[in-house]
């Protein structure tokens, strides 16, 4: 019982210091609601934020990539940031308000 409430207590605090951090969720969707995308695989990604792919990011979406209404992925300087990729297997659907670029 003791070992569940210490693995809770780690968990709690891993999402207090990952705020709006896209963690991939293997074998699950990202998400990332502001604030850097990882490196990783995702099953799917929903952005719902002021999102940025991460410096040196490997960014694999097996399926599809969702801006939501009035969110933002800026993957248009991701080279800059020192040779970060954004690959998409499915479709880019971009909201109302939304901007990828």
């Amino acid at each position: 019982m003791r070992r569940l409430a210490v693995l809770g207590a780690v968990v709690a605090l891993i999402s207090m210091v990952l705020p709006g951090t896209a963690l991939a969720a293997r074998p699950g969707a990202g998400t990332c609601s502001g604030g850097m995308m990882l490196d990783g695989t995702y099953q799917g990604f929903v952005v719902t934020g002021d999102c940025m792919i991460a410096r040196g990011a490997d960014v694999h979406i097996n399926g599809d990539l969702i801006i939501k209404p009035g969110a933002k992925l800026d993957d248009h300087g991701a080279e800059a940031w020192q040779g970060a990729q954004l690959h998409v297997t499915g479709n880019i659907h971009v909201g109302r308000g939304a901007a990828l670029g």
